[in-house]
C-alpha cells in the first residue's frame, strides 16, 4: 500500500485506529500503521525498547527506522521507539531502456541531462508517436503529490550530506523553480498534474520516455534507478510504508505475546527471505551486505538510496500540512505566483508568528515606547522629594504610595506579556499582573477616600477604623480567586490564516477556568466601581474635591481600556499586527493612566494653577495632605492687604474649620465642618481669636500673623487657653 493508491483507505483507517486508540481500546493488540502518522499513534505505543533484545534493535538502528520509529524530546530526555518498519515503499526513477538504446542514450543522473534526453527523444519519436510523453509529474491533489514534492526537492540538496532545504532557503526556491522549468520546457499543466493510474497504464503500454514512481512489479523495458538530482550523486527518495507496534493498553501478558510476534516479524532471517523472494526493500541495512541478498536483488543500488521523511512542524497536523505545502507550491507550478511569493507564504504557513522587539517595525517602535514610558515612570518616583512639589504629594501616606505604584508597574508589566511566543505560563501571568496590578494601584486609593469620609459622615468611622483589614482580605480574596486560576492551566489554541499567518492564543481549558476568569473580572469591576462611588460622595465635600475629580479622570480611561481589552480579547481578529498594535496601546492606557493623572498631571497642574494665582485673584487652590490631615485656601489679591484663608485640622474624633476672607460687605460666611466658626475680614500683622460652640467642647483658637522680609505673612494657629502652637505656614506654601 502506497500514498498514491491508499489515500481513502488510510484515511478510513486511520480514523478508525485513533478512535481505538484515543478511548484505551484494548480489542487489538498489534497495529499496522503508515510510517507518516508514527507522531499520532507512537504516542499508544509501549516503549520496544524494554520489550526487545538490543541486539534486535541494533539491526535497525543505522537505518530509516532511526527516522520513521522513534518519538524524541531532547528536553525531557525522552526516546522512545514506538514500532519497527514492515513494510517500506521508495520512489524512484523508471527509464524506458528500448528508447535510450535506439538513440544512444544513457540513464540521466541530472535532471538538467533528464530534461535534455527528453526533448531529444521526443523530437525525435514524435515524427512517427505522438503518444510518447517523456516524464510524469505526479503533482495530484493527493499524499502522492506531496511526496513527489519532497523527493525532488530533497535532490535539489547542495550535497548528500544536507537536510531538507528550509523553505527559506536558495536550495528549495532553486528547486520549485527546477520543477516548474522541467514542467515547461517538456511537460503541461495537464500531463503533470496526472496521477497513479496514468503513470502505471503508461508504463505497461511502454508511452513513457521516463516514469517517476513508487516500487512495483519490473516492467521489461524499464529499468529501475535512483531519481536525479540537480548535481550528480545527489538524490531523493520519500519513505513510505507501514509500522508495526504493540498497543500499550492491553495486559502484560497480551503485551508479552505480541512483541513475540513482532520480534518473529521483523527477525534478520524472516526479512532476508522476504527480500530474496519478493525483491521488497528491507530497512534492515545489514541485509544488502549478504551475498545470498545480493544473488536476489540489486543490493547496490538498494544501498543508493538517499531516502527523506516527510518532516513537517510538531505542533499541526501532517494532514494539513501536506495540503497545505503542496497547494502552495502549486500556486507557483500551476500558477502566476512567483517562486519568492510562494516560499514567503510556505513559511509564514509553517511556523507560528508572534512579535519582537527586532522582528517587526511595529515591535521596534511600540518597544522604544513602551520603555522610554518606563524610564518616565522610574523618573517620576522623584518628583516627590523635590521641595517645591512636596506638599502635593501628601495626598497619601508613603506606604499607600509605594503600594498603589507597585500595583501600576505591576499593570505595566502587561506590556511586555504580549511580546515573544505565546505560552500558558503568559497566559497565566497576564490574569495576575491584571487581577493584582489593578486592585493594589486602586486600594490604596479606597483607603484614603474612606478615612476623610469618616470626618464628615459618621457612617464610615466604623470602616475607617477597619479600613487595612479591609485591605488586607480584598488582597486574600485576589490569592484565593488566583490560586482557583492554577488549578486548570490554559490551553493555547493556534489559528491559521492564509492571510496573515498562524498564531496562538490563550484559551481557558475547562468551564471552571471560565467561571474563575469571569468571576475575577467581576471583582476587579466592583473595586472600581467602588472607588468611583466614593469618588462621587467625594466631590460634595469641599475638602475632597479636587482629588475626587482627578480619581475619577483616571478611573473612567482605566475602565474604557479594559472593556476594550475584554473586548478585543474575545474577538476573532487574524490580522496579528494590528491586534498587537490594539492590545498593546489599550495595555498602556490601562496601566499608566492612573500613576499619569494622580502622581504627575494632578500636582504639576497644581504647582502651575498656583503660580499663575500670583497674577490671578479668582484662581481657587485646595490641597491635601495627611501627615498634618490640614485642607487649604486662599484667595490673593495683591493690591489689598487682605488675604483669605480656609483652614480644617482634623483628628479622629473631630474637626474644626476656620474661614478668614476678604469682604467689603463685613457679611458672615460659614464653613463646612462638623462644627462651624464665624468667619470675618482679617488684615495682616492683627490676631484673631475665634471660638468654637461650646456644647462641642472645641477649644477657643488664635489666628495671628508676624511680618517676614520678603513682605509675606506667616501664619500661626495657636490654641487660646494654652498658647501651645498648633502649626503654621507660608503663604508660598500653600
Amino acid at each position: 500500500m502506497t500514498p498514491s493508491n491508499s489515500s481513502t483507505e488510510m484515511s478510513n483507517s486511520q480514523s478508525i485506529m485513533e478512535s481505538l486508540l484515543s478511548k484505551g481500546s484494548q480489542k487489538y493488540e498489534i497495529y499496522f500503521y503508515d510510517n507518516i502518522y508514527n507522531y499520532k499513534f507512537g504516542r499508544y505505543m509501549i516503549d520496544l525498547n524494554n520489550y526487545l533484545p538490543k541486539e534486535h534493535i541494533d539491526l535497525y538502528a543505522s537505518g530509516i527506522a532511526s527516522e520513521i520509529c522513534y518519538i524524541n524530546n531532547t528536553k525531557l530526555d525522552i526516546h522512545k521507539l514506538t514500532s519497527l518498519p514492515i513494510k517500506t515503499s521508495y520512489t524512484i526513477l523508471y527509464s524506458n531502456m528500448e528508447l535510450l538504446k535506439k538513440y544512444n542514450k544513457t540513464i540521466p543522473k541530472t535532471w538538467d541531462e533528464l530534461i535534455e534526453t527528453s526533448e531529444f527523444i521526443i523530437e525525435k519519436e514524435n515524427k512517427t508517436n505522438l503518444n510518447l510523453f517523456p516524464i510524469n509529474g505526479l503533482l495530484t491533489d493527493t499524499e502522492t503529490g506531496t511526496c513527489s514534492l519532497y523527493d525532488f526537492i530533497y535532490s535539489c540538496r547542495n550535497s548528500t550530506d544536507s537536510p531538507f532545504p528550509p523553505v527559506t532557503s536558495d536550495e528549495f526556491l532553486h528547486a520549485i523553480e527546477k520543477f516548474k522549468e522541467m514542467k515547461d520546457r517538456i511537460g503541461s499543466d495537464d500531463l503533470f498534474q496526472k496521477g497513479a493510474g496514468f503513470s502505471i497504464q503508461a508504463m505497461y503500454q511502454k508511452s513513457a520516455l521516463f516514469i517517476k514512481y513508487w516500487n512495483i512489479n519490473m516492467i521489461p523495458i524499464y529499468k529501475m534507478t535512483n531519481i536525479p538530482g540537480l548535481k550528480e550523486g545527489i538524490s531523493g527518495t520519500t519513505i513510505g510504508g507501514q509500522n508495526i507496534g504493540v498497543a500499550k493498553f492491553v495486559s502484560k501478558e497480551r503485551i508479552e505475546a505480541s512483541v513475540k510476534v513482532i520480534k518473529y516479524l521483523t527477525s534478520y532471517d524472516v526479512r532476508k527471505n522476504l527480500t530474496i523472494k519478493t525483491g521488497e526493500y528491507s530497512a534492515i541495512p545489514s541485509l544488502y551486505d549478504d551475498p545470498d541478498v545480493c544473488k536476489a536483488v540489486d543490493c547496490e543500488f538498494m544501498k543508493g538510496f538517499q531516502f527523506v521523511q516527510r518532516e513537517f512542524p510538531s505542533d499541526k497536523s501532517y494532514d494539513d500540512f501536506s495540503k497545505e505545502f503542496r497547494s502552495k507550491i502549486y500556486e507557483y507550478i500551476f500558477g502566476n505566483k512567483t517562486a519568492l511569493q510562494v516560499t514567503h507564504e510556505l513559511d509564514r504557513m509553517n511556523k507560528f508568528y508572534y512579535i519582537t522587539f527586532t522582528n517587526s517595525l511595529h515591535g521596534k517602535l511600540y518597544g522604544t515606547f513602551i520603555f522610554i514610558i518606563l524610564g518616565i515612570l522610574i523618573a517620576s518616583l522623584a518628583l516627590p522629594f523635590i521641595p517645591s512639589l512636596t506638599i502635593y504629594y501628601k495626598c497619601l501616606p508613603p506606604v499607600l504610595w509605594i503600594i498603589s505604584i507597585f500595583g501600576t508597574f505591576l499593570m505595566f508589566g502587561l506590556c511586555f506579556i504580549e511580546y515573544g511566543p505565546v505560552t500558558p505560563s503568559k497566559c497565566q501571568l497576564r490574569i495576575l499582573l491584571y487581577s493584582f496590578g489593578l486592585s493594589l494601584n486602586l486600594l490604596p486609593i479606597i483607603c484614603q477616600q474612606v478615612k476623610r469620609l469618616h470626618m464628615v459622615y459618621p457612617l464610615w468611622k466604623r470602616i475607617q477604623k477597619n479600613i487595612y483589614i479591609i485591605l488586607f482580605s480584598l488582597l486574600l480574596i485576589n490569592n484565593v480567586l488566583y490560586m482557583f486560576e492554577l488549578l486548570s492551566p490554559f490551553l493555547i489554541l493556534k489559528k491559521v490564516s492564509k492571510d496573515f499567518g498562524n498564531t496562538k492564543q490563550c484559551v481557558s481549558r475547562t468551564n471552571l477556568n471560565k467561571f474563575i476568569n469571569a468571576i475575577i473580572l467581576i471583582y476587579e469591576g466592583l473595586i472600581l466601581m467602588i472607588v468611583i462611588i466614593l469618588s462621587i460622595i467625594g466631590r460634595k465635600i469641599e475638602v475632597m474635591k479636587i482629588d475626587s475629580k482627578f480619581i475619577l479622570i483616571s478611573l473612567y480611561s482605566t475602565i474604557l481600556s479594559l472593556i476594550m481589552i475584554v473586548i478585543l480579547s474575545t474577538t476573532n481578529i487574524d490580522n496579528y499586527d494590528a491586534r498587537f498594535i490594539m492590545m498593546e496601546s489599550l495595555n498602556i492606557i490601562f496601566s499608566i493612566s492612573n500613576h499619569i493623572i494622580f502622581f504627575i498631571v494632578r500636582p504639576i497642574s497644581l504647582f502651575l494653577i498656583l503660580k499663575f494665582s500670583k497674577d490671578n485673584s479668582d484662581i481657587d487652590i485646595r490641597l491635601y495632605t495627611t501627615s498634618s490631615t490640614m485642607t487649604q485656601s486662599k484667595k490673593v489679591n495683591p493690591s489689598t492687604n487682605y488675604i483669605n484663608i480656609a483652614r480644617s485640622n482634623y483628628s479622629s474624633d473631630d474637626m474644626i474649620s476656620i474661614e478668614i476672607s476678604k469682604s467689603s460687605s463685613n457679611e458672615n460666611t460659614h464653613s463646612k465642618g462638623l462644627s462651624n466658626t464665624s468667619s470675618k475680614d482679617y488684615m495682616i500683622g492683627k490676631s484673631l481669636t475665634l471660638k468654637t460652640h461650646s456644647k462641642d467642647n472645641i477649644p477657643s483658637y488664635i489666628l495671628s500673623t508676624a511680618s517676614s522680609k520678603d513682605n509675606i505673612p506667616n501664619f500661626i494657629l495657636s490654641n487660646a487657653s494654652s498658647k501651645e502652637n498648633i502649626s503654621s505656614f507660608k503663604r508660598q506654601n500653600i
